[in-house]
């Protein structure tokens, strides 16, 4: 490949596109990118370009901090359990039963998320007789 052509590679991430973007616009495997890429970013190539290196560099940092915060934005929006709801798991539990794991279905939650929200707003008693109803079978530890 051409130097032009690896320049096309660095303009296209430097408009702000990530590796995997990069490869799927220019049809070739990501770690065909990472070899060209190399010839401008690796110390020891004949055309190492530092500036270029650092811009790159920063291009694919930026993308990357802004991926995840849109992850961790995405998972803050599954909403924890209410009170409310926790309260009527809790009576679910106690009157009937009910595993952790058919509740979680039912609420469209982890069961973790709702032993958390259960320790979060259930007396020590109530905790106690959770423990009982399930006899140790569910895999969470209720103690805080």
């Amino acid at each position: 490949m051409k130097k032009l052509d690896v320049m096309d590679i660095v303009n296209y991430i430097l408009d702000g596109h990530n590796i995997t973007e990069t490869a799927n616009y220019f049809g070739v495997a990501r770690k065909t990118i990472y070899n060209y890429l190399s010839i401008i970013t690796d110390q020891n190539s004949k055309d190492y370009n530092e500036i270029l290196t650092e811009k790159i560099n920063l291009v694919l940092e930026k993308l990357k901090l802004e991926a995840r915060k849109k992850a961790g934005e995405k998972s803050k929006r599954k909403q924890a359990l209410s009170d409310a709801d926790t309260y009527l798991i809790i009576e679910q539990i106690l009157t009937n039963k009910l595993p952790l794991r058919m509740l979680a279905k039912m609420y469209n939650c982890s069961h973790t998320t709702i032993a958390n929200a259960i320790k979060r707003v259930a007396s020590d008693e109530v905790l106690e007789q959770i423990r009982l109803v399930y006899n140790n079978f569910e895999d969470i530890s209720w103690k805080r």
